[in-house]
């Protein structure tokens, strides 16, 4: 393995103010970059704090999204087979005519059939005629 060589870098260009730094104004330039410093430190900490709980509401918001669907998807399909079968039955079963138009429905609303209806209405009809 080659050693490596300790290369300083070449001094840059002096400040305007290298020359007129006594203790003091190193001091107060100390003092104004620790106030800085402090400054930085709680802007970062409240940046920080900011994206935790941005992320924890984007968590909750996912979860009462998600979940309500999740469960809908498990806990559902027993429900709406039922609710299907009962509209099927309204349909007719798939035969093309429906419980409504069909002698199915007023047969177990009355008992009776169509045809026997028509007989009834035409009696009733020629009783009004006479």
């Amino acid at each position: 393995m080659p050693e490596q060589k300790n290369i300083e870098p070449a001094p840059g260009p002096a400040a305007p103010e290298a020359g007129n730094l006594t203790p003091s104004r190193l001091e107060e330039l100390m003092a104004e970059n620790l106030a800085l410093t402090r400054e930085i430190h709680a802007l970062t900490s409240k940046t920080r704090r900011y994206i935790y709980f941005a992320q924890v509401a984007t968590v909750i918001k996912l979860v009462l999204i998600i979940g309500p669907l999740i469960a809908a998807a498990l806990f559902l399909p027993p429900y709406l087979k039922q609710a299907l079968a009962a509209y099927k039955e309204l349909l007719g079963n798939g035969t093309g005519e429906t419980a409504v138009e069909g002698n199915n429905i007023i047969k177990s609303f009355l008992g009776t059939d169509l045809e026997k209806l028509q007989e009834m209405k035409d009696l009733l009809d020629d009783y009004q005629k006479e």
